[in-house]
């Protein structure tokens, strides 16, 4: 065979490198589809769990409606949570916006 000339030499360094280039391109999108699919499933597994927890919760709600109505001082007409506000603003131990967990927990 002929020896190659510089133009075929350059012709076959670039297409070398660009099947390279798309072999490690096309690798890393099947690894980051694999990574994305991975979180993915996991994150299903707390997104069921709570799914789970809100059917249980829809249900004590629903049965203790009027409880708890009773219990949130709140006018529902006009949405009015100046009571609430009044109750928990001595809770603030932050500043006068933030409470902390444990003021809540108390």
């Amino acid at each position: 065979p002929e020896p190659e000339s510089r133009r075929e030499r350059i012709y076959n360094f670039c297409l070398k490198y660009f099947v390279l280039s798309t072999w490690i391109i096309g690798a890393g999108c099947f690894l980051f589809g694999c990574f994305a699919w991975y979180k993915m499933k996991r994150q299903l597994k707390y997104v069921r769990g709570t799914q789970r927890s809100i059917r249980f919760m829809r249900k004590t709600y629903d049965k203790n409606m009027g409880t708890l109505l009773t219990l949130i001082p709140m006018d529902f007409t006009t949405m009015d949570v100046k009571e609430i506000k009044s109750i928990l603003l001595p809770l603030c131990d932050v500043d006068d916006k933030h409470i902390s967990m444990e003021a809540l927990n108390e």
